[in-house]
């Protein structure tokens, strides 16, 4: 992923007629305003685009037998995709390693790799230079349209309406091809790149 804030802002300028003849942001107040809220509002919108586009994320810990019976969970976790103990598929019931609340409790005397493949929250973006987590062609396809309708909910509201439903029908887009492919792929997925999102 190499998309930054600024590329999604530059494409939501070309969309709001505010770039030069030479593909530069015009220099104006308002463009420095919308330069200065960009961030704040691809968060918010990257945040808006997690059950349609999932993040995938991959973490492995080891157990000891004489070690804490529990470790926490990362932050950025929403949901559970995969577990294996050792290599052997421990998702279900009767597993060495659960999860309760915010932990990974392990059942007594139990040692071993722990592999935990599951849904992230993106990493927060807060300058223009900020990366985002998910792939480049999720948030070129979004998110300028998110930014270019509400720069111009108040100077050209039919224009911001047209944005927001362009922006709104990527996303069920990109839901649509994520339900179709995702359980093909994820069962393949722990440790490697996950086809229907890029991850790794």
């Amino acid at each position: 992923m190499s998309t930054t804030v600024n590329d999604v802002f530059l494409r939501a300028m070309a969309l709001c007629d505010c770039l030069d003849e030479n593909g530069q942001v015009i220099n104006a107040d308002h463009t420095a305003i919308f330069a200065a809220r960009a961030p704040m509002l691809c968060d918010a919108a990257q945040r808006g685009l997690l059950y349609y586009a999932a993040y995938y994320k991959t973490t492995t810990f080891v157990f000891t037998a004489e070690g804490a019976g529990t470790l926490p969970i990362p932050d950025d976790y929403v949901a559970t995709v995969r577990l294996l103990c050792d290599g052997v598929d421990a998702t279900g019931f009767g597993s060495p390693v659960r999860i309760v609340g915010r932990n990974f409790v392990k059942d007594r005397g139990y040692a071993g790799t722990v592999t935990f493949h599951y849904q992230a929250f993106p990493a927060e973006v807060t300058a223009l230079s900020s990366l985002f987590s998910y792939p480049d062609g999720v948030i070129l396809a979004t998110l300028p349209y998110y930014l270019a309708s509400v720069f111009l909910e108040d100077e050209d509201p039919s224009l911001s309406k047209y944005y927001a439903d362009a922006y709104e029908k990527a996303r069920l887009a990109i839901k649509t091809a994520s339900f179709q492919s995702e359980f093909y792929e994820i069962g393949d997925a722990v440790g490697t790149e996950c086809g229907s999102c890029g991850a790794n």
